[in-house]
């Protein structure tokens, strides 16, 4: 098990196999990990890379 904090609206979520997809305010995802405010974080062969995710309007 292991915390993901949010660095952006500090949301922390204590990470254990089988977590539900869904039902987090932060989801990993293989290897990025997205939280409810819309940033991210994901490897980039190797780099650690952050986005933001767009509004879908």
């Amino acid at each position: 098990m292991f915390v993901i904090h949010c660095n952006n609206c500090s949301r922390e979520v204590e990470w254990k196999d089988g977590a539900e997809l869904g039902k987090l305010p932060i989801e990993m995802c293989g290897s990025t990990v997205i939280c409810a405010c819309g940033h991210g974080v994901s490897d980039d062969n190797g780099t650690l890379r952050e986005f933001d995710v767009p509004d879908a309007e």
